[in-house]
């Protein structure tokens, strides 16, 4: 939401499930990101890596892949997103990093 400049304004929560997803499930806290709001809307992320057809192609079997919606993202060409646990090595000088990260595929 939009509040006044140096307040939380919102953030995530990472979870990992425990046991089987049934009526009463149970999670584990792994990571929380608070958006703190500065005057402006932004998050900050490491550098890009780009990822080869390989992995490109892991991403889309092993991930839940879901469709980019945002304008903006569909500008650059991004059509599906998801979000990657900490420690995915995808090759030898890719990996999702210690806190995990956002993956993003575009057209070609």
């Amino acid at each position: 939401g939009r509040g006044r400049e140096g307040a939380l304004d919102g953030g995530f929560v990472y979870l990992e499930l425990e046991g089987p997803k049934d009526l009463n499930p149970s999670y584990t806290v792994l990571a929380i990101n608070v958006h703190v709001n500065q005057g402006r809307h932004a998050l900050s992320f490491g550098a890009m890596k780009r990822l080869g057809a390989e992995e490109s192609q892991r991403l889309l079997v092993e991930f839940t892949m879901q469709p980019i919606s945002l304008a903006s993202l569909l500008e650059t060409g991004a059509t599906h997103y998801c979000f990657v646990g900490s420690n995915v090595k995808f090759s030898e000088t890719a990996d999702s990093g210690q806190a995990g990260g956002f993956a993003y595929i575009f057209e070609n």
